[in-house]
This record gives structure tokens, sequence and C-alpha cells, in this order.
């Protein structure tokens, strides 16, 4: 008999413990996909402007030199 309401108090304490613990954990954080997008996107962007004026300083030398 005393072993069946060990059982139940532990049953009990285990889904008791489990909500409590779905309740009090901290949330998920957002994801950072957002930010993360961003900053590669002005990335990109800044990659592109470099691109650019290795162009410009190439092109313009090859009218030098022509």
């Amino acid at each position: 008999m005393a072993r069946r309401g060990f059982l139940n108090g532990l049953l009990a304490g285990g889904l008791i413990g489990a909500v409590v613990g779905l309740v009090a954990a901290p949330q998920r954080k957002p994801s950072p996909k957002k930010g993360l997008l961003g900053r590669t996107k002005r990335a990109g962007v800044r990659a592109q402007k470099v691109i650019n004026e290795v162009r410009d300083g190439i092109r313009d030398i090859k009218n030098i030199l022509d």
C-alpha cells in the first residue's frame, strides 16, 4: 500500500515538475535570421563597391597605356 502511494506521489511530482519547468523555462530567443540577412546584404553592397572601384582603376590604367 505504501509503495503505491509512493509511486503516485512520484508520478504527480514528475508531472508538476514538468509543468513548472515548461512555464518557468526561458523562452526561445527570436531567430537572428533577419539581422544576419541585413549584415550579409550590407557586406555584399560594400564588396560590390570595392569591385567597381577596382574595375574603374584597371580601366583607367588600360586607357593610360593605350
